[in-house]
């Protein structure tokens, strides 16, 4: 799955609607696998993530999380340290075409 500075900033929306409860679907295009959180799945009363490859592979995996308080800051957190790490020299001229800046 290869990511896009779009794709990044499409992550840090996801993150604020999580935030406030509502569930989210992420990467949903014909290009990657789509994700969908739930931050309160009522059956399971936990996190849920659902992961669909229906492009490619078809698979489809149903996860309930255990995670701690302050998980959705933690992924702030590594969010920031990736968009800090992502190489200002290269441009995306198209979807998957990267050039180096001149």
């Amino acid at each position: 799955m290869a990511l896009r500075p779009s794709d990044l900033a499409s992550w840090a929306r996801a993150l604020d609607r999580l935030s406030t409860g509502q569930d989210i679907c992420w990467r949903d295009d014909d290009h990657s696998p789509e994700i969908r959180i739930q931050p309160h799945n009522e059956e399971h009363e936990t996190v849920t993530v659902r992961v669909e490859d229906l492009g490619s592979s078809c698979v489809s995996v149903f996860i309930p999380l255990c995670l701690e308080e302050g998980w959705i800051d933690e992924q702030r957190r590594l969010l920031a340290q990736v968009r800090q790490e992502w190489p200002s020299e290269v441009l995306e001229s198209s979807w998957g075409v990267y050039e180096w800046r001149r």
